[in-house]
């Protein structure tokens, strides 16, 4: 039970970022894209992809709680 509340937790977050942070985590961790890879399918630099990604994880791990 305490494993569908945290996925259900970890789905609304990804559903509160932007777009754009939202996508690049997707390709990253559910499609094991790299970096490289990311930015040649977005046709965006790979330091968009990077900011993207930090910046989407720093703001699921403050919608879950979870301490630097």
């Amino acid at each position: 039970a305490a494993l569908n509340v945290d996925a259900a937790r970890a789905a609304e977050a990804m559903h509160q970022l932007p777009p754009e942070q939202r996508a690049v985590i997707e390709l990253a961790y559910a499609s094991g894209l790299s970096h490289t890879e990311i930015a040649a399918k977005l046709s965006v630099p790979v330091g968009t992809v990077k900011g993207r990604i930090r910046l989407g994880l720093d703001r699921l791990r403050i919608a879950l709680g979870v301490p630097r």
